[in-house]
Protein backbone atom coordinates (compact mmCIF):
# COMPACT_ATOMS: atom_id res chain seq x y z
CA UNK A 1 0.00 0.00 0.00
CA UNK A 2 1.02 3.41 -0.83
CA UNK A 3 1.59 6.01 2.37
CA UNK A 4 -0.72 8.34 2.22
CA UNK A 5 -0.10 11.79 1.27
CA UNK A 6 -1.25 14.60 3.63
CA UNK A 7 -4.16 16.04 0.87
CA UNK A 8 -7.67 16.03 1.43
CA UNK A 9 -10.33 13.02 0.45
CA UNK A 10 -13.28 12.68 -1.04
CA UNK A 11 -15.56 10.73 1.58
CA UNK A 12 -17.09 7.47 0.76
CA UNK A 13 -19.03 4.68 2.89
CA UNK A 14 -16.22 2.98 3.53
CA UNK A 15 -14.22 6.13 4.66
CA UNK A 16 -16.78 6.53 7.10
CA UNK A 17 -17.24 3.54 8.50
CA UNK A 18 -13.24 3.74 8.58
CA UNK A 19 -13.74 6.97 10.69
CA UNK A 20 -16.60 5.75 12.67
CA UNK A 21 -14.11 2.53 13.78
CA UNK A 22 -10.94 4.68 14.55
CA UNK A 23 -13.46 7.27 17.08
CA UNK A 24 -14.66 3.94 18.58
CA UNK A 25 -10.86 2.73 19.09
CA UNK A 26 -9.71 6.25 20.10
CA UNK A 27 -12.35 6.17 23.03
CA UNK A 28 -11.69 3.09 23.67
CA UNK A 29 -7.73 4.01 24.37
CA UNK A 30 -8.73 7.11 26.01
CA UNK A 31 -10.77 4.77 29.01
CA UNK A 32 -7.51 2.65 29.35
CA UNK A 33 -4.52 3.68 31.64
CA UNK A 34 -1.33 4.32 29.94
CA UNK A 35 -3.21 6.01 26.81
CA UNK A 36 -0.95 8.46 26.45
CA UNK A 37 1.97 6.10 26.67
CA UNK A 38 0.26 4.38 23.98
CA UNK A 39 -0.31 7.32 21.49
CA UNK A 40 3.98 8.15 21.96
CA UNK A 41 4.67 5.24 20.62
CA UNK A 42 3.33 5.46 17.27
CA UNK A 43 5.06 4.12 14.15
CA UNK A 44 7.82 6.42 13.79
CA UNK A 45 8.51 6.70 17.86
CA UNK A 46 8.22 2.55 17.57
CA UNK A 47 10.71 2.81 14.38
CA UNK A 48 13.27 4.98 16.62
CA UNK A 49 13.44 2.60 19.78
CA UNK A 50 14.35 0.05 17.44
CA UNK A 51 16.95 1.56 16.41
CA UNK A 52 18.18 2.71 19.18
CA UNK A 53 18.02 -0.67 20.82
CA UNK A 54 20.00 -2.14 17.74
CA UNK A 55 16.87 -4.87 17.44
CA UNK A 56 16.13 -3.60 13.63
CA UNK A 57 18.46 -1.60 11.81
CA UNK A 58 17.48 1.61 9.38
CA UNK A 59 18.53 0.85 5.95
CA UNK A 60 19.99 4.93 6.32
CA UNK A 61 21.95 3.22 9.33
CA UNK A 62 23.93 0.97 7.59
CA UNK A 63 24.95 3.35 5.02
CA UNK A 64 28.82 3.34 3.52
CA UNK A 65 30.46 6.80 4.27
CA UNK A 66 28.24 7.74 6.75
CA UNK A 67 31.10 8.02 9.24
CA UNK A 68 32.92 10.45 7.24
CA UNK A 69 30.56 13.49 7.58
CA UNK A 70 28.52 15.34 10.07
CA UNK A 71 25.44 17.09 9.20
CA UNK A 72 24.88 20.50 10.57
CA UNK A 73 21.17 21.47 10.88
CA UNK A 74 20.26 24.84 11.06
CA UNK A 75 17.04 26.41 13.21
CA UNK A 76 15.45 29.20 15.41
CA UNK A 77 13.87 29.36 18.32
CA UNK A 78 10.79 30.52 16.33
CA UNK A 79 10.08 27.31 14.27
CA UNK A 80 11.85 25.12 16.75
CA UNK A 81 8.68 23.23 18.11
CA UNK A 82 7.02 23.15 14.80
CA UNK A 83 9.63 22.09 12.65
CA UNK A 84 12.24 20.33 14.15
CA UNK A 85 10.64 17.22 15.99
CA UNK A 86 9.66 15.25 12.80
CA UNK A 87 13.47 15.24 11.86
CA UNK A 88 14.22 13.45 15.26
CA UNK A 89 11.95 10.53 14.19
CA UNK A 90 12.98 10.47 10.72
CA UNK A 91 16.35 11.91 9.21
CA UNK A 92 18.33 12.37 12.40
CA UNK A 93 18.09 8.43 13.03
CA UNK A 94 20.17 8.46 9.82
CA UNK A 95 22.81 10.41 10.49
CA UNK A 96 25.95 8.78 12.90
CA UNK A 97 27.19 12.53 13.58
CA UNK A 98 25.01 15.58 13.38
CA UNK A 99 24.60 19.58 15.43
CA UNK A 100 21.40 21.40 15.92
CA UNK A 101 22.37 24.79 15.79
CA UNK A 102 19.83 27.80 16.71
CA UNK A 103 19.76 31.36 17.97
CA UNK A 104 18.98 29.85 21.29
CA UNK A 105 20.89 27.00 23.67
CA UNK A 106 18.96 24.49 25.35
CA UNK A 107 18.08 20.81 25.47
CA UNK A 108 15.32 20.42 23.23
CA UNK A 109 13.22 17.35 23.85
CA UNK A 110 16.80 15.62 25.35
CA UNK A 111 18.37 16.70 22.45
CA UNK A 112 21.38 19.49 22.16
CA UNK A 113 20.47 22.98 20.68
CA UNK A 114 24.04 25.15 20.56
CA UNK A 115 23.83 29.34 20.22
CA UNK A 116 24.89 30.08 16.51
CA UNK A 117 25.91 33.43 17.54
CA UNK A 118 27.56 32.79 21.26
CA UNK A 119 30.60 33.65 19.47
CA UNK A 120 29.78 36.68 17.57
CA UNK A 121 31.50 39.43 18.79
CA UNK A 122 30.02 40.85 22.18
CA UNK A 123 29.62 44.41 21.30
CA UNK A 124 27.19 43.39 17.80
CA UNK A 125 25.46 40.87 20.74
CA UNK A 126 24.34 43.77 23.10
CA UNK A 127 23.89 46.26 21.03
CA UNK A 128 23.19 45.71 17.45
CA UNK A 129 19.41 46.20 16.23
CA UNK A 130 19.79 42.78 14.34
CA UNK A 131 20.41 41.17 17.56
CA UNK A 132 17.39 42.48 19.33
CA UNK A 133 15.85 39.13 18.81
CA UNK A 134 18.77 36.89 20.34
CA UNK A 135 18.78 39.41 23.70
CA UNK A 136 15.24 38.99 24.28
CA UNK A 137 15.26 34.94 23.69
CA UNK A 138 18.71 35.58 26.16
CA UNK A 139 16.38 37.03 28.96
CA UNK A 140 13.34 35.45 28.44
CA UNK A 141 13.90 32.25 26.41
CA UNK A 142 11.36 31.28 24.07
CA UNK A 143 8.70 32.07 26.17
CA UNK A 144 9.36 35.68 25.07
CA UNK A 145 8.15 35.36 21.69
CA UNK A 146 4.82 36.47 20.69
CA UNK A 147 2.41 33.95 18.43
CA UNK A 148 2.82 36.14 15.42
CA UNK A 149 6.35 35.78 15.22
CA UNK A 150 5.94 31.65 15.87
CA UNK A 151 3.47 31.76 12.93
CA UNK A 152 5.89 33.32 10.50
CA UNK A 153 9.39 32.14 11.59
CA UNK A 154 11.21 33.20 8.42
CA UNK A 155 10.16 36.93 8.78
CA UNK A 156 10.89 36.58 12.73
CA UNK A 157 14.73 36.38 12.27
CA UNK A 158 15.09 37.45 8.58
CA UNK A 159 18.23 40.31 10.15
CA UNK A 160 19.42 37.78 12.74
CA UNK A 161 19.69 34.41 10.15
CA UNK A 162 22.41 35.91 8.31
CA UNK A 163 24.67 36.21 11.23
CA UNK A 164 24.59 32.14 11.80
CA UNK A 165 26.45 31.05 8.78
CA UNK A 166 30.37 31.23 9.21
CA UNK A 167 29.79 30.42 12.95
CA UNK A 168 28.18 27.48 12.25
CA UNK A 169 30.82 27.05 10.25
CA UNK A 170 33.60 27.47 12.81
CA UNK A 171 32.15 25.65 15.48
CA UNK A 172 31.03 22.92 13.91
CA UNK A 173 35.26 22.19 12.43
CA UNK A 174 35.78 23.04 16.62
CA UNK A 175 33.70 19.65 17.08
CA UNK A 176 34.57 17.60 14.24
CA UNK A 177 37.55 18.51 12.98
CA UNK A 178 38.63 15.61 10.79
CA UNK A 179 35.27 14.90 9.39
CA UNK A 180 35.65 14.41 5.58
CA UNK A 181 32.59 16.09 4.25
CA UNK A 182 30.31 19.12 5.94
CA UNK A 183 26.72 19.03 5.41
CA UNK A 184 24.56 22.26 6.25
CA UNK A 185 20.77 22.00 6.05
CA UNK A 186 17.48 23.70 7.37
CA UNK A 187 15.09 22.01 8.32
CA UNK A 188 12.82 21.96 5.55
CA UNK A 189 16.20 20.65 3.61
CA UNK A 190 15.21 16.79 2.62
CA UNK A 191 18.24 14.49 1.67
CA UNK A 192 18.40 11.36 0.10
CA UNK A 193 21.07 10.16 2.46
CA UNK A 194 22.42 7.35 0.06
CA UNK A 195 22.45 9.50 -2.95
CA UNK A 196 23.91 12.18 -1.31
CA UNK A 197 26.78 9.73 -0.11
CA UNK A 198 26.92 8.08 -3.42
CA UNK A 199 27.55 11.23 -4.94
CA UNK A 200 30.67 12.11 -2.65
CA UNK A 201 31.91 9.13 -3.06
CA UNK A 202 32.83 10.02 -6.31
CA UNK A 203 34.75 12.48 -5.56
CA UNK A 204 38.35 13.40 -4.31
CA UNK A 205 37.39 14.31 -0.50
CA UNK A 206 41.04 16.17 -0.03
CA UNK A 207 40.26 18.41 -2.87
CA UNK A 208 38.51 21.89 -1.64
CA UNK A 209 34.45 21.18 -2.76
CA UNK A 210 31.63 23.69 -2.33
CA UNK A 211 28.18 22.00 -3.74
CA UNK A 212 24.79 22.91 -3.34
CA UNK A 213 24.90 26.26 -3.26
CA UNK A 214 22.51 27.84 -0.81
CA UNK A 215 21.63 25.99 2.65
CA UNK A 216 17.69 25.48 1.71
CA UNK A 217 18.61 23.23 -0.67
CA UNK A 218 21.63 21.78 1.27
CA UNK A 219 25.59 23.60 1.15
CA UNK A 220 28.60 20.55 1.36
CA UNK A 221 31.88 21.20 2.02
CA UNK A 222 34.98 19.16 2.06
CA UNK A 223 37.50 19.35 4.93
CA UNK A 224 39.68 21.07 3.10
CA UNK A 225 37.30 23.88 1.96
CA UNK A 226 35.92 24.04 5.93
CA UNK A 227 39.61 24.65 7.38
CA UNK A 228 40.37 27.15 4.32
CA UNK A 229 37.50 29.78 5.22
CA UNK A 230 37.35 28.93 9.04
CA UNK A 231 41.13 30.32 8.85
CA UNK A 232 40.26 33.26 7.16
CA UNK A 233 37.29 33.86 9.11
CA UNK A 234 39.46 33.78 12.66
CA UNK A 235 41.98 35.57 10.70
CA UNK A 236 39.69 38.64 9.60
CA UNK A 237 36.67 38.29 11.81
CA UNK A 238 35.86 41.64 12.39
CA UNK A 239 36.12 42.23 8.55
CA UNK A 240 33.16 39.51 8.26
CA UNK A 241 30.76 40.89 10.82
CA UNK A 242 31.14 44.20 9.03
CA UNK A 243 30.78 41.82 5.44
CA UNK A 244 28.18 40.42 7.14
CA UNK A 245 25.99 44.01 8.82
CA UNK A 246 25.47 44.80 5.16
CA UNK A 247 24.05 41.64 3.22
CA UNK A 248 20.51 40.29 3.53
CA UNK A 249 21.46 36.34 3.82
CA UNK A 250 23.72 34.13 5.13
CA UNK A 251 24.57 32.08 1.99
CA UNK A 252 25.56 35.15 0.59
CA UNK A 253 28.02 35.68 3.22
CA UNK A 254 29.64 32.24 3.44
CA UNK A 255 29.77 31.90 -0.55
CA UNK A 256 31.44 35.43 -0.68
CA UNK A 257 34.18 33.79 2.18
CA UNK A 258 34.49 30.41 0.52
CA UNK A 259 35.42 32.57 -2.80
CA UNK A 260 38.18 34.67 -0.78
CA UNK A 261 39.13 31.23 0.78
CA UNK A 262 39.83 30.03 -2.63
CA UNK A 263 37.07 28.28 -2.66
CA UNK A 264 34.82 28.33 -5.90
CA UNK A 265 31.01 26.83 -6.03
CA UNK A 266 31.23 23.60 -8.08
CA UNK A 267 27.31 23.70 -9.93
CA UNK A 268 26.10 20.68 -9.07
CA UNK A 269 22.42 21.25 -10.32
CA UNK A 270 20.20 19.20 -10.38
CA UNK A 271 21.48 16.79 -8.25
CA UNK A 272 20.87 19.64 -5.81
CA UNK A 273 17.81 20.61 -6.06
CA UNK A 274 16.94 24.51 -5.08
CA UNK A 275 12.87 24.24 -6.19
CA UNK A 276 10.74 22.78 -4.04
CA UNK A 277 9.12 19.75 -4.29
CA UNK A 278 5.51 20.95 -4.73
CA UNK A 279 6.27 23.13 -8.04
CA UNK A 280 8.90 20.81 -9.35
CA UNK A 281 9.68 20.57 -13.16
CA UNK A 282 10.11 17.42 -14.01
CA UNK A 283 10.76 18.05 -17.85
CA UNK A 284 13.00 20.13 -17.56
CA UNK A 285 15.92 19.29 -19.94
CA UNK A 286 18.92 17.39 -17.99
CA UNK A 287 16.26 16.44 -14.86
CA UNK A 288 14.59 13.65 -15.34
CA UNK A 289 17.22 10.87 -15.49
CA UNK A 290 19.51 12.79 -13.43
CA UNK A 291 20.12 11.20 -9.75
CA UNK A 292 18.45 13.28 -6.89
CA UNK A 293 20.22 14.56 -3.32
CA UNK A 294 18.19 16.81 -1.89
CA UNK A 295 14.75 19.56 -1.98
CA UNK A 296 14.29 22.57 -0.70
CA UNK A 297 11.21 23.93 1.15
CA UNK A 298 9.97 20.77 2.39
CA UNK A 299 7.30 20.64 4.85
CA UNK A 300 6.91 18.63 7.66
CA UNK A 301 4.29 16.29 6.61
CA UNK A 302 6.13 15.41 3.21
CA UNK A 303 9.69 14.91 5.13
CA UNK A 304 8.59 12.26 6.85
CA UNK A 305 6.81 10.51 3.68
CA UNK A 306 9.78 11.07 1.69
CA UNK A 307 11.98 9.55 4.34
CA UNK A 308 9.66 6.31 4.72
CA UNK A 309 9.92 6.13 0.62
CA UNK A 310 13.76 6.36 0.85
CA UNK A 311 14.02 3.18 3.47
CA UNK A 312 11.37 1.44 1.36
CA UNK A 313 13.65 2.55 -1.42
CA UNK A 314 17.06 1.66 -0.06
CA UNK A 315 14.96 -2.22 1.36
CA UNK A 316 13.58 -3.20 -2.39
CA UNK A 317 16.46 -1.14 -4.78
CA UNK A 318 19.58 -1.09 -2.52
CA UNK A 319 22.01 -1.29 -5.49
CA UNK A 320 20.03 1.28 -7.65
CA UNK A 321 20.34 5.25 -7.80
CA UNK A 322 17.64 7.23 -7.43
CA UNK A 323 16.30 9.34 -9.98
CA UNK A 324 14.28 12.26 -10.13
CA UNK A 325 12.22 10.06 -12.68
CA UNK A 326 11.43 8.03 -9.38
CA UNK A 327 10.50 10.55 -7.26
CA UNK A 328 8.18 10.92 -9.89
CA UNK A 329 6.78 7.48 -10.77
CA UNK A 330 6.88 6.10 -7.45
CA UNK A 331 6.28 8.64 -5.32
CA UNK A 332 4.24 11.67 -6.20
CA UNK A 333 2.01 9.54 -8.81
CA UNK A 334 1.22 6.62 -6.78
CA UNK A 335 -0.37 9.29 -4.36
CA UNK A 336 -2.30 11.03 -7.35
CA UNK A 337 -3.64 7.75 -7.89
CA UNK A 338 -4.76 6.81 -5.06
CA UNK A 339 -6.91 10.61 -4.67
CA UNK A 340 -8.08 9.43 -7.67
CA UNK A 341 -6.60 12.54 -9.45
CA UNK A 342 -9.07 14.87 -7.25
CA UNK A 343 -7.92 16.97 -4.13
CA UNK A 344 -9.80 20.40 -3.12
CA UNK A 345 -7.82 23.01 -1.33
CA UNK A 346 -4.69 21.88 -3.16
CA UNK A 347 -3.05 23.77 -5.88
CA UNK A 348 -1.58 21.63 -8.08
CA UNK A 349 0.94 24.50 -9.61
CA UNK A 350 -0.84 24.60 -13.26
CA UNK A 351 0.39 27.64 -15.05
CA UNK A 352 0.62 26.98 -18.77
CA UNK A 353 -2.65 29.25 -19.32
CA UNK A 354 -5.82 30.18 -17.46
CA UNK A 355 -9.33 30.45 -18.54
CA UNK A 356 -12.55 32.02 -16.82
CA UNK A 357 -15.24 29.36 -15.96
CA UNK A 358 -18.18 28.71 -13.59
CA UNK A 359 -16.74 25.49 -11.29
CA UNK A 360 -14.38 22.81 -11.64
CA UNK A 361 -16.53 20.86 -14.18
CA UNK A 362 -16.26 23.41 -16.85
CA UNK A 363 -12.22 23.43 -16.02
CA UNK A 364 -12.82 19.49 -16.49
CA UNK A 365 -14.15 19.81 -20.00
CA UNK A 366 -12.01 22.39 -21.56
CA UNK A 367 -9.32 20.10 -20.45
CA UNK A 368 -9.94 17.09 -21.53
CA UNK A 369 -11.00 18.93 -25.15
CA UNK A 370 -7.42 19.81 -25.41
CA UNK A 371 -5.05 16.50 -26.14
CA UNK A 372 -1.97 18.42 -24.56
CA UNK A 373 -3.91 19.09 -20.95
CA UNK A 374 -2.63 16.65 -18.12
CA UNK A 375 -3.87 18.88 -14.85
CA UNK A 376 -5.88 21.66 -13.48
CA UNK A 377 -7.38 23.65 -11.21
CA UNK A 378 -9.96 25.82 -10.58
CA UNK A 379 -9.76 28.82 -7.90
CA UNK A 380 -12.98 29.43 -6.60
CA UNK A 381 -13.03 33.12 -5.30
CA UNK A 382 -11.57 34.24 -8.89
CA UNK A 383 -13.70 31.89 -11.12
CA UNK A 384 -10.71 31.16 -13.10
CA UNK A 385 -9.30 27.47 -13.95
CA UNK A 386 -5.37 27.12 -14.79
CA UNK A 387 -4.10 24.46 -17.09
CA UNK A 388 -0.70 22.76 -17.40
CA UNK A 389 1.06 20.01 -20.47
CA UNK A 390 3.06 18.40 -17.10
CA UNK A 391 2.39 17.28 -14.51
CA UNK A 392 3.12 18.58 -10.70
CA UNK A 393 2.58 17.53 -7.37
CA UNK A 394 1.81 21.36 -5.74
CA UNK A 395 0.61 22.17 -1.96
CA UNK A 396 -2.05 22.30 0.18
CA UNK A 397 -4.50 26.26 -1.06
CA UNK A 398 -7.62 26.91 0.49
CA UNK A 399 -10.27 27.47 -2.50
CA UNK A 400 -8.28 25.84 -5.23
CA UNK A 401 -9.80 22.46 -6.29
CA UNK A 402 -7.28 20.69 -8.14
CA UNK A 403 -7.48 17.56 -11.18
CA UNK A 404 -5.48 15.55 -12.96
CA UNK A 405 -6.13 13.45 -15.95
CA UNK A 406 -4.51 9.86 -14.28
CA UNK A 407 -4.00 8.49 -17.98
CA UNK A 408 -2.35 11.10 -20.04
CA UNK A 409 -0.37 11.50 -16.39
CA UNK A 410 0.59 7.86 -17.02
CA UNK A 411 1.42 8.68 -20.83
CA UNK A 412 3.08 11.89 -19.84
CA UNK A 413 5.31 10.26 -17.59
CA UNK A 414 6.25 7.23 -20.25
CA UNK A 415 6.78 10.02 -22.51
CA UNK A 416 9.72 11.25 -20.57
CA UNK A 417 11.62 8.44 -21.49
CA UNK A 418 13.42 5.56 -19.57
CA UNK A 419 16.89 6.14 -17.93
CA UNK A 420 18.79 3.13 -19.33
CA UNK A 421 22.34 3.22 -18.32
CA UNK A 422 22.32 6.06 -15.64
Amino acid sequence: MVPSLRLPRRTSLLEFLFLLALAFSLFYFFLLPGFHDYAKSGPLQQIKASQNNREIPLPCSLLSGANDTVVVLKTSAAEIEDRLPIHFDTTLLCYPNYLIFSDYAEKFQGYPVHDALATVDKSFRTSHPDFELWRRLQKHGPDGLEDEEIWDPERTTKDLDKWKYLPIVEQTFLRFPEKQWYIFVETGTFVFWNGLLEFLSELDAERTWFLGGNMGSGIVLSNAAVRDVVGLYRETREGWDAFTETQSSGDAVLAQALKEAGVELTPSWPVFQGRRLADMQYDRMGLWCSRTVSYAGVEKGNIAELWKFEQQWLRDNPTTPLLHRDIFTSFILPRLIIRSGRVDDWDNSSQDNATPAGNVDACTGICVADPECVQYSFEKDKGMCRFSGTSRLGEGRSGVESRWLLARVKRWGEGMGGCEGV
